[in-house]
C-alpha cells in the first residue's frame, strides 16, 4: 500500500508540474524586472567562445555591472576592455593605448547588454520580438529569452539573435549566444 501510494503521489506530481503552462515572454520579463530591482552591482567572471565557419576563439574575463547602466569587459588576453553606458560604447586596447568611442545612443539594439542586469524592461519589449524557451539545462536554468530586433529603417542590427539563460532563483544569465550573421 505504500508503494502504491507514494506511486500515486508522484503520478500527480508529474501530472501536476506538466499541467504548469510554459511562461511567457511576459511573464519571464516582470519576473526579471523583480529580481533587478535591488541589483546595484554584480562582478563576474566570464569565458567567451566565438563561432566562425573558419575557427573557434575562445577569449576569458572579468565583467563587472554597476546600475544604472555600466558595463565593463575586461579581456585577459589581448588585453583589452570595453565600457558600455547608455550612450556609448568605449574600447580601450592597451597594447595600442587607443581608445576608440562608438555612439549607441538611441540604438535600441543596445539594450540586450543590460538584459538580465536592468529593471526597466520596457525599451526591450519595443525593440524586439521576445520569445521565452525552455532553458537548455533544467537542473540549473529556469528558463530562456531570445531576442531577435525588430527592424529599423536605415539601421542595420547590431545582431541577429541572442538568447540568455537564466538561473533559477535571480535569473541572472549563466550562458549568452549572440547570433551575429548565419556564419557565427
Amino acid at each position: 500500500a505504500y508503494m502504491t501510494t507514494w506511486m500515486l503521489m508522484a503520478g500527480l506530481a508529474l501530472t501536476t508540474f506538466a499541467q504548469q503552462p510554459a511562461p511567457t515572454a511576459d511573464d519571464v520579463l516582470t519576473l526579471l524586472a523583480e529580481r533587478r530591482a535591488t541589483l546595484t552591482t554584480l562582478e563576474a567572471e566570464f569565458t567567451q567562445v566565438t563561432m566562425t565557419d573558419d575557427e573557434d576563439i575562445t577569449s576569458t574575463g572579468a565583467i563587472t555591472y554597476v546600475k544604472p547602466k555600466r558595463i565593463i569587459f575586461r579581456y585577459a588576453e589581448p588585453p583589452i576592455q570595453y565600457m558600455i553606458d547608455k550612450d556609448h560604447a568605449y574600447e580601450y586596447d592597451a597594447e595600442l593605448e587607443q581608445i576608440l568611442i562608438f555612439n549607441i545612443e538611441g540604438r535600441p539594439e543596445a539594450e540586450a547588454f543590460f538584459l538580465g542586469l536592468e529593471s526597466n524592461t520596457e525599451l526591450l519589449r519595443k525593440s524586439y520580438s521576445i520569445r521565452a524557451l525552455p532553458p537548455e539545462n533544467p537542473e540549473s536554468n529556469a528558463v530562456a529569452i531570445e531576442l531577435i530586433p525588430i527592424p529599423v529603417e536605415d539601421q542595420e542590427p547590431i545582431f541577429e539573435k541572442v538568447t540568455l539563460q537564466l538561473r533559477k532563483g535571480d535569473y541572472l544569465p549563466t550562458k549568452i549566444d549572440i547570433i551575429n550573421s548565419e556564419s557565427s
